[in-house]
């Protein structure tokens, strides 16, 4: 089984389909800081709020359309154990926008994600977080291109 190396701890990972009414929007996503910051967001955010200002982002609307371009994401959504998820909530979010635009469409009710397979601590929790995030900044400074094919099929 794949593990993912966080802080000198080996987390195990599986690839699964999962339903994505089970899933649940990580109210510590970084890119929910700066609604945070201006009380867009309160403190405690419910799920609606959360998926009210991803979608509210300045780019969320590109990726909502590299998505429905590709007929799927393009990288796998990391969640918990328990579905919450630490890393593609934009992702998430894009998909739960085209389900509801097109309910009868099967292709937007589920999505492949790596599962960890064991609870995280809030450390190694920030530490994907951060790894994640620096791993495609990493990507891009080393090889634009790359980015630039990322991104017309969605990141």
């Amino acid at each position: 089984m794949p593990t993912l190396p966080i802080n000198g701890a080996q987390l195990r990972v599986r690839m699964v389909e999962i339903e994505l009414d089970r899933l649940k929007l990580d109210p510590d996503n970084p890119r929910l800081h700066t609604a945070y910051l201006t009380h867009t967001l309160p403190s405690r955010p419910s799920e609606t709020q959360i998926l009210q200002a991803l979608e509210a982002l300045p780019e969320f609307e590109a990726l909502l359309d590299a998505i429905s371009r590709n007929h799927g994401c393009f990288q796998p959504p990391l969640i918990t154990v328990d579905y919450r998820v630490l890393e593609g909530n934009r992702r998430i979010t894009a998909l739960r926008k085209l389900r509801a635009e097109d309910p009868q469409n099967q292709r937007w009710t589920t999505v492949t994600v790596h599962q960890l397979m064991a609870r995280a601590s809030p450390e190694q929790e920030r530490s994907l977080r951060a790894k994640f995030h620096l791993d495609y900044v990493e990507l891009k400074v080393k090889n634009p291109l790359t980015i630039e094919m990322i991104h017309s099929a969605e990141v």
